[in-house]
């Protein structure tokens, strides 16, 4: 063990990351010099691009980020909708990263993941048919014998492989438990807000995004049970029903102790909009999905003021 701790425990200097990516897309590093420097990396924070002659490194999680739009980049993803799928299905990226490095040998594999999670994960964004970028990322972690079904797929063994050679001075197995333990599965025992929640996507969930989404998609759908749920929408129930540790504390939100919480509210909703979710059956007896998702929205619109 290197005594390093966090993320930084597996870091890369600039011009190294630059060209491990170069090697990763098969392309020169002058090309991703260039297409380094043109990207908007708006909501990326400050310290994630620089320029030739500044000397910094990038974390484990920052070098994935970057890594990661390069190879959606590659995949005929615009730059700017590449940069909206890795902010808004970062939980995803860093699971299917994780299990990437489980099954390299780099640390064990977390024992709150399901057995379903594999290397490779799927992006099922909401800009695909029209283009745009995306507001909402749907995603789901799962191994090469999933059914590919729809969406974008991006086995990430291949560049958590690379990062880890490219790494000058590495501790790997800290680096990813950190990972893990921020965007994995394995929840933490205390899960009340942090005292300054929020902050960009390597430091927040998106689980308030995607439970309004499902709320929105799920509207006015009827009560009947679908045969076949749309495998986007399935995808945002299934990370609300086992969010990322950052985001575990925003399924207890409630305005009373002895009321339903958030996450109660929507598998609630869910199921009664014909999705797989885990049955709460004190919450369904009650009221019907619209109530639900009113009181659910209700819930998330004063954690949202409270936030900004």
């Amino acid at each position: 063990m290197s005594g390093r701790s966090g993320l930084e425990a597996l870091s890369l200097p600039y011009g190294v990351l630059e060209r491990t990516i170069a090697r990763l897309n098969a392309t020169d590093t002058e090309a991703i010099r260039t297409r380094f420097r043109k990207l908007r990396l708006r909501p990326f924070p400050r310290d994630i691009r620089t320029g030739t002659g500044v000397r910094v490194r990038y974390d484990l999680a920052r070098s994935i980020a970057l890594a990661t739009v390069f190879e959606l980049n590659s995949l005929w993803l615009p730059q700017g909708s590449a940069v909206a799928v890795v902010e808004r299905a970062w939980p995803e990226i860093c699971r299917a990263a994780v299990c990437a490095a489980s099954e390299l040998g780099l640390l064990r594999r977390p024992r709150a993941a399901p057995s379903s999670a594999g290397s490779i994960v799927t992006f099922m964004p909401d800009g695909f048919a029209s283009g745009a970028v995306a507001e909402v990322v749907a995603a789901r972690v799962g191994g090469s014998t999933e059914p590919a079904g729809f969406g974008l797929r991006l086995d990430m063994a291949r560049q958590v492989s690379a990062l880890v050679s490219a790494a000058d001075s590495s501790d790997p197995e800290t680096a990813f438990v950190d990972l893990e333990a921020r965007f994995g599965w394995t929840h933490p025992r205390d899960l009340a807000a942090p005292d300054q929640p929020g902050g960009d996507f390597l430091h927040d969930g998106p689980y308030f995004e995607r439970a309004e989404a499902l709320l929105g998609m799920a509207h006015g759908s009827g009560a009947a049970v679908v045969v076949e749920p749309p495998a986007r929408v399935q995808a945002l129930v299934d990370y609300l029903a086992d969010p990322a540790p950052v985001d575990a504390w925003k399924a207890m939100l409630g305005t009373r102790a002895d009321q339903p919480r958030l996450g109660h509210l929507l598998m609630a909703f869910a199921r009664m909009r014909g999705f797989e979710a885990p049955a709460y059956d004190l919450v369904e007896a009650a009221v019907g999905p619209d109530e639900l998702g009113a009181l659910a929205a209700d819930i998330i619109r004063k954690a949202c003021s409270r936030r900004s």
